[in-house]
């Protein structure tokens, strides 16, 4: 019994060893963690297709719809003047609902 159990650790070490071999990637620089944000509270579609984001960055609120996987773009939703986005979420497979509100002062959400 206890050659079973020596062999099966040793066996279990040279599988993880190999498997984190096959899997090794390049380390990811600091500098990526302090780049900022090019999409900000994404959401996926009900079917899986697609992806919505809002941009930041821009004085009025602006919702970019990317097609999965290779993040093409296939939409984009602009609201002008003053008004900002709210909650956003995927009625279906093709349809955005978005609440929109004006922000006043350094307040983090809409009113």
């Amino acid at each position: 019994m206890k050659l079973v159990s020596a062999f099966s650790g040793v066996a279990l070490t040279v599988g993880f060893t190999l498997l984190g071999q096959a899997f090794a990637v390049e380390p990811i620089p600091v500098e990526a963690f302090a780049k900022p944000a090019e999409f900000e509270r994404l959401r996926l579609s009900p079917d899986g297709t697609m992806v919505s984001a809002v941009l930041p960055g821009y004085r009025d609120g602006r919702i970019v719809i990317l097609r999965l996987p290779k993040l093409e773009p296939v939409g984009a939703i602009k609201f002008d003047g003053e008004l900002r986005i709210g909650q956003y979420w995927w009625a279906n497979d093709q349809t955005l609902v978005a609440e929109t509100g004006y922000q006043y002062g350094p307040l983090p959400r809409c009113v």
